[in-house]
């Protein structure tokens, strides 16, 4: 049985199996789970990463999207590395509807 989750989820399936690893029952042990860790949780912090600026969301270049974000007073991620996806997408939404009425 393939599941997939975030790293949290994957990681404490892992762990959930390993505890149980000396159960006899297939069942009981969770051999039959297949985690598998989801790209798209990898792919959304590529892209905050790409469009909020590495670093921090402190930049410069208007066409960032820490720059937006600075300038609305919103903080960048605090660790980069786990981007989380709710307060991300809404601050993709939020400069991107303000960037599209300011062009109309």
């Amino acid at each position: 049985l393939v599941i997939g989750g975030d790293g949290i989820s994957y990681a404490m399936v892992l762990q959930l199996q390993s505890y149980l690893q000396f159960h006899n029952d297939a069942l009981k042990s969770l051999e039959i789970l297949e985690p598998q860790l989801q790209v798209w949780h990898t792919k959304w912090t590529d892209i905050v990463q790409t469009h909020l600026g590495r670093t921090s969301g402190k930049s410069t270049n208007p066409a960032l999207l820490g720059h937006s974000a600075g300038k609305i007073g919103r903080a960048a991620p605090s660790h980069m590395k786990k981007v989380e996806f709710y307060p991300g997408s809404r601050l993709f939404y939020l400069v991107s509807d303000a960037r599209m009425l300011d062009c109309w």
